[in-house]
């Protein structure tokens, strides 16, 4: 624990001295948690090279390094940039069946989402999908980060319905890579993991990040249309949750809610603050449906 939050300062000679004092110790009290802790210390300082030449260590020692270790060593390659080495250590993987595993799509494709690389974000997501693995509103999240127009679509007060936003983006400068994004991010939006069809149909945000929670947003709304022009149900009333906070916090300021917030306004929405909860807004259904209509 000392190791970890000495890392999280980047204080590295903190982390060694606590380390070599553990080193010093008789190995049947301390095991492989030792060189576990400096391993990830070495990964959230961004020092991959050091974090690699411990995983080494460790299968030479035959210690067995676990699925959340090599998750440490991928991520901090991609995060320094260090492709080639990642897709190496992700190969590596592979052989072992440690691949096959959500987090660690995930964390490929937002390293490689983070650096604008539209070509790999496609590829790993294809590999995600061949894999048999459902996109999850975490993988959601980590490709739209690709999409640097669509952050900034997010935060411009501007509401698009799905079906157009894709030429509307085109309107406002994106590229190629950038539009095959968002067909993939509207074609493989996990709504169901994010919705609540009940006496109250409900969309929750709290774990998407600014962008992702636009395109839920678009996607909801038509889904949320389509189920009302058909009278499939009569939802009491129709929600949108935010949280209050930042990470679900109390304290701070919600960007979330308040793009949301804002977006709403700016289209003249129905959908208004819940007095009895300040992280939600509400609507009625009629009123929803009219006010689609009209957009």
């Amino acid at each position: 624990m000392l190791i970890h939050q000495y890392a999280r300062f980047h204080l590295r000679d903190e982390v060694m001295c606590v380390f070599e004092y553990l080193q010093a110790l008789s190995p049947s009290s301390v095991g492989p948690s030792s060189l576990t802790s400096l391993l990830h210390a070495y990964a959230i300082m961004d020092l991959p090279h050091e974090a690699l030449a411990i995983l080494r260590k460790m299968q030479q020692q035959m210690l067995n390094p676990s699925l959340n270790d090599f998750k440490a060593v991928l991520f901090s390659l991609g995060k320094c940039d260090m492709f080639p080495e990642m897709e190496m250590l992700a190969a590596e993987m592979n052989e072992v069946n440690m691949l096959n595993n959500l987090a660690v799509y995930n964390m490929l494709i937002t390293t490689y989402a983070s650096a604008e690389n539209h070509g790999k974000v496609k590829d790993w997501l294809h590999r995600l999908l061949m894999a048999g693995l459902n996109p999850s509103v975490r993988t959601l999240n980590a490709i739209a980060k690709a999409c640097r127009v669509l952050i900034q679509v997010s935060c411009s007060k501007t509401f698009v319905k799905a079906g157009v936003l894709s030429e509307y983006l085109r309107t406002k400068g994106a590229k190629d890579g950038e539009l095959e994004i968002v067909e993939l991010l509207l074609e493989l939006c996990p709504i169901d993991e994010v919705v609540t069809w009940g006496s109250r149909w409900e969309l929750d945000l709290h774990s998407t990040n600014m962008e992702s929670a636009y395109i839920l947003l678009c996607c909801w709304f038509e889904e949320v249309s389509k189920k009302l022009d058909i009278k499939q149900a009569s939802p009491s009333e129709i929600a949108v949750v935010t949280g209050w906070g930042k990470h679900s916090d109390t304290r701070g300021l919600s960007p979330i809610k308040v793009m949301v917030r804002d977006l709403l306004e700016s289209v003249k929405s129905p959908f208004k603050l819940d007095t009895q909860n300040k992280g939600r807004l509400l609507a009625k259904p009629h009123h929803v449906v009219t006010w689609f209509r009209l957009l």
